[in-house]
């Protein structure tokens, strides 16, 4: 349309585009009436004090587990279980494990590899 024509709008004097229907936004007053301040103190008063934190005097890194030993595992805990049977092709016993803990995709993906290779115990 305006082939070779070039426009400028001054940003200086641009407004918002919601000041054409509804006016200059009215003078805005942080103080609160004096009936809203009297009822704050009346349910301060009501609720009281606040709960205070209890001081710990174990560290941040204590308090988040670094500074724990790893606990001991001497038999292997479940998943490596389900691992391993998964690395042999067990995908029954899989598929067992990880459905008694909870974790019922891996299952239904054991049973799958189970039925479509047709091997396991």
């Amino acid at each position: 349309m305006l082939r070779d024509a070039r426009l400028a709008f001054r940003l200086d004097a641009a407004r918002p585009v919601w000041e054409q229907w509804t006016g200059p936004v009215p003078e805005f007053n942080p103080e609160l009436p004096r009936t809203a301040r009297a009822d704050i103190e009346a349910a301060a008063r009501e609720i009281g004090e606040p709960p205070r934190a209890q001081s710990s005097q174990r560290s941040f890194r204590q308090r988040i587990g670094l500074g724990t030993p790893p606990p001991e595992t001497t038999a292997p805990d479940w998943r490596q279980q389900a691992w391993q049977a998964e690395r042999e092709g067990r995908y029954d016993a899989a598929a067992q494990l990880y459905s008694q803990n909870k974790e019922p995709l891996r299952a239904a993906r054991m049973w799958e590899r189970h039925a479509e290779e047709g091997t396991g115990s």
